[in-house]
């Protein structure tokens, strides 16, 4: 055996071994449903053969299967699926199968009843996509005559930025039918939002200043320090009758032994310091006095504004 061939057989093995590991088959379930399919038939349930027909086949395709469930599609007017059917059954039977004859017989006698639709695009937009039903089909299909199972359709126009435009319409059977379709206008992009500049916060007014408050603090502080003058004084008053007292006991005839003119010095000293004490507690506590007494009430604004109240 060549080379060639040895490549050949090789190839085919592995398709067929990728077609089985890609599709796995389970043949007794497929063969129950056939069978399930077929008793539902006989009592008139098209609609749950049909879908066993379908699983059936999915599981285990067969051409046999495959032509009971394009016979069954017929059944419930299904006519371009059923005739697509039987087309596609034909292949699989092998060579001299007299269900060949058949399938292609029926396929003839349903292809001058299967409806045709073409489908055409007012006008082109980038990104268009159409759907049928629930199958999206590209822009290709457009011109096309395609077979369409009767009854009634709805066609979706989708494009980027557009909302989607819908029709619907009932085709019957051995119809040919154009439908036009058309994207829907552009929506308008969104415009950013301008930012406008925020209002600043009106600006209060001078705040007016609280004269009573200062004035009252002026006050105790002048009335702080005449109070510290005046205890000044009365220590200096007491220091001149100690001085005094002393310089008495330590002086005779105007001659002072030492103690008595250390006495005769502090008595000179506190008797400069006494008035000047005495008065700056006149001073500090007859001020201070003035400013508590005067100060403005709590409340009343001192400021350059003006605020009149009443009627005029």
């Amino acid at each position: 055996m060549q080379y060639s061939h040895l490549v050949f057989v090789a190839a085919g093995i592995w398709a067929c071994a990728g077609s089985a590991w890609a599709a796995p088959r389970d043949s007794s379930a497929a063969e129950a449903l056939f069978q399930s399919a077929r008793q539902a038939l006989a009592h008139g349930d098209v609609d749950t053969a049909c879908e066993r027909f379908a699983e059936s086949e999915r599981l285990d395709p067969a051409p046999g299967t495959l032509i009971n469930l394009a016979d069954c599609e017929e059944r419930r007017g299904r006519i371009a699926t059923a005739w697509q059917e039987f087309r596609d059954a034909v292949p699989m039977f092998r060579t001299g199968d007299d269900r060949i004859a058949y399938a292609e017989k029926r396929a003839r006698n349903l292809e001058a009843r299967v409806p045709h639709v073409v489908l055409t695009l007012a006008t082109r937009v980038n990104g268009v996509t159409i759907h049928r039903d629930d199958v999206e089909l590209g822009t290709a299909t457009l011109g096309v005559s395609l077979p369409i199972d009767p009854g009634r359709h709805r066609f979706v126009v989708r494009a980027p930025g557009r909302e989607e435009r819908a029709v619907e319409v009932d085709i019957v059977q051995g119809q040919s039918l154009t439908v036009t379709l058309e994207a829907a206008r552009a929506t308008p992009a969104a415009k950013a939002p301008v930012a406008t500049p925020a209002t600043p916060p009106p600006q209060a007014g001078p705040r007016p200043r609280d004269g009573g408050s200062s004035q009252a603090t002026w006050g105790y502080v002048a009335a702080g320090v005449g109070g510290a003058a005046l205890i000044t004084g009365i220590v200096a008053t007491v220091g001149i009758a100690g001085a005094a007292s002393s310089y008495k006991d330590h002086c005779r005839d105007g001659i002072c032994d030492g103690d008595g003119m250390d006495a005769a010095s502090r008595g000179k000293t506190w008797s400069i310091v006494a008035p000047i004490a005495f008065g700056a507690a006149a001073i500090g506590l007859g001020g201070g006095a003035y400013l508590l007494l005067t100060r403005p009430s709590p409340g009343t604004a001192t400021s350059a504004g003006v605020s009149v109240v009443g009627r005029f």
